[in-house]
């Protein structure tokens, strides 16, 4: 264990625990850290000082820095993944590893499983179709849509989950598919029951929190390839078409 008395840190310096998710290179990596200081446990990227001796699912223990744009950690204590596996409250899934199974329905009621997908590399969002800003959901599915037109003679798939299953009927969905412009045949909208939603979210590292009039979330997409392993994620918002078009190609 770290030992670093709190009395001997700066105002700004906190002490965490994490899980890593991915290894981003640069001296980043994005990690699902618990609740400290007043803030909530939330999935986010820290740069690190070498983050190859990590690995995706090693629990860590650091000290984090939140100043500037970019928390920084330093003092960092890695716990292998088989420590993480039999110690995590919610077992986290990463890189290499598939999908949590889980029972879906799509947009006509037709019930799915990520089984449906294998021999498809597909692309995977969480969304709510009430959501009002234009920089989130909302943008998240046009980017979608424009991914798969320039994917379009591929055998690539889009799916995205919702996070509002109670408002977010078959119906409801159909009427979002229409408004987008959703082909069905390369893209699918799925719900699932609120607690299994929400459970898989969090396996993800995608959390949710309701508001009034909103759904706060991480914002996350995972590429999935052909064998139904996760090959990557897409964090926050600044992701592109092309970006997830170009990732998607590179696993047909």
């Amino acid at each position: 264990m770290i030992s670093c008395s709190s009395a001997n840190r700066p105002s700004h310096v906190y002490h965490l625990q994490a899980t890593v998710l991915e290894i981003e290179g640069n001296g980043r990596i994005f990690a699902h850290h618990n609740a400290f200081h007043g803030m909530p446990a939330m999935t986010m990227e820290f740069a690190v000082q070498d983050p190859s001796k990590l690995q995706p699912g090693d629990l860590i223990e650091a000290d984090v820095d939140t100043n500037g744009d970019v928390w920084s950690l330093s003092n960092v204590k890695r716990h292998p993944r088989a420590v993480v596996q039999a110690s995590a409250r919610i077992p986290l899934v990463v890189v290499g590893d598939r999908l949590p199974d889980v029972v879906l329905h799509d947009q006509n009621g037709a019930v799915r499983r990520w089984k449906d997908f294998v021999g498809h590399p597909f692309a995977l969002s969480f969304i709510y179709t009430r959501c009002q800003d234009p920089r989130m959901c909302p943008a998240t599915t046009a980017k979608f849509v424009q991914a798969a037109h320039l994917l379009a003679a591929g055998r690539a798939r889009f799916a995205e989950l919702t996070l509002d299953p109670e408002h977010d009927t078959p119906r409801v969905l159909r009427v979002y598919q229409h408004r987008y412009g959703i082909d069905p045949k390369v893209m699918v909208l799925l719900l699932s029951e609120s607690r299994s939603t929400k459970a898989f979210a969090e396996r993800l590292g995608v959390l949710e929190r309701a508001v009034p009039g909103a759904i706060l979330h991480t914002e996350r997409v995972v590429i999935v390839d052909a064998r139904g392993r996760i090959k990557r994620f897409f964090n926050d918002t600044d992701w592109r078409a092309t970006d997830v078009a170009a990732a998607l190609s590179l696993i047909l």
